[in-house]
């Protein structure tokens, strides 16, 4: 147990499961001396639920989370499960699975993620899931991540590119008649790791720093309602950013995203599953921040030599948009103007990856 966090664990639970195994089980890790963030005792009447479960997550090193048929059958809980899982993507076990009445073939039919993971069974009784929690809580620690300096190095080369300069430094990759396919997978996960962290650290904070609180999509939707039901002349921009380069225009935003942006609202979730929403409400104009709570996917489609000393990769992404911030101005009266603008950042469907030969070594020179 570190510093970095005041609980041991949290238990994500579906509510009906409270009485058959949630209440017990926290009862009984309390009595080994974990400290367990656990709804049933950490709020309080007039408590914000969103905002006291974010914190308890962020709170907790470990979320023991209960699967059962009632939990992948609700919105919140699998909300909970989300936002553990993003934490995994830092490197450390974060997850620790119960399975109480419910196959892994359940979950697989649910979700490929909660079935790929090895879960404790309830059925063999709470002594059992109690002793394993224990084995894991007590020896784990904080799962540090290999040092790797030239890891580092790709990694922070690309986090500098995409800081803002729009221009890809070079990564020296291995000599031979193509780059190696560990160098490609390394490239690629910087450039994700470097996208996905600037949005955790940046935007997510300049969304917090405005004033804004994590809300339900039904508030956001009564804000939208609102500003759609005005009458009002209205403008409508769009911007995407992909951590390279901006694409401005509703038009030229459509084709790189492939998609409607006229049909991005509450009602559909802005066509993300479980996403997170932060809301700053003021009395002429509104802003909510959208971030994808899904895990980042994305796979390699083709290879290509396009002669001695270049090579295109091909990537595609699933889950590609990762944060949408939506600004509402309101109009004063109805012969004013009423201005909506939509800020996506993300992946593009598909990217290539176009790697350059230079001095008999192979440098990753662009993206496109």
């Amino acid at each position: 147990m570190t510093s970095k966090y005041e609980y041991d664990a949290f238990i994500s639970h579906a509510v009906e499961d409270k009485i058959p195994i949630a209440n017990e089980l926290c009862t009984r890790l309390e009595a080994e001396g974990l400290t367990i963030w656990y709804s049933g005792k950490e709020l309080n009447a007039g408590d914000s639920i969103a905002n006291s479960i974010h914190e308890g997550l962020n709170k907790s090193r470990f979320g023991i989370v209960i699967l059962s048929k009632n939990y992948i059958a609700k919105n919140w809980p699998l909300r909970e499960f989300y936002l553990l899982l993003a934490r995994e993507s830092e490197g450390n076990k974060v997850i620790l699975p119960v399975l109480f009445e419910i196959t892994p073939q359940d979950l697989a039919l649910k979700d490929l993620t909660m079935a790929d993971r090895f879960g404790i069974k309830a059925d063999k009784g709470l002594d059992f899931v109690v002793s394993k929690l224990m084995d894991v809580i007590k020896t784990s620690g904080v799962v540090k991540k290999k040092s790797n300096r030239k890891n580092y190095l790709v990694a922070s080369i690309l986090a500098i590119a995409l800081s803002g300069t729009g221009v890809l430094s070079w990564t020296f990759l291995r000599n031979d008649h193509k780059p190696s396919q560990e160098m490609i997978q390394r490239e690629i996960h910087a450039r994700k790791d470097a996208l996905l962290k600037k949005i955790e650290k940046e935007y997510l904070h300049n969304a917090k720093k405005s004033g804004a609180m994590l809300s339900s999509v039904e508030i956001v939707d009564s804000i939208y309602r609102a500003y759609r039901n005005q009458k009002s002349y209205y403008r409508n921009e769009y911007e995407f950013y992909n951590g390279v380069q901006s694409i401005r225009s509703k038009k030229n935003v459509e084709a790189a995203l492939q998609m409607d942006v006229d049909n991005l609202n509450p009602i559909n979730e802005y066509n993300l599953r479980l996403p997170q929403f932060y809301v700053n409400r003021q009395t002429a104009k509104a802003t909510y921040f959208i971030f994808n709570t899904q895990p980042l996917e994305y796979s390699t489609l083709d290879e290509q030599r396009i002669n001695d000393s270049t090579y295109t990769i091909n990537v595609q992404y699933q889950n590609n948009v990762r944060y949408i911030q939506v600004d509402l101005q309101f109009s004063h009266s109805s012969s004013d103007t009423k201005r909506h603008q939509m800020f996506l950042v993300g992946f593009l469907p598909q990217e290539s990856l176009v790697f350059k030969r230079r001095n008999q070594r192979w440098m990753l020179a662009s993206l496109r």
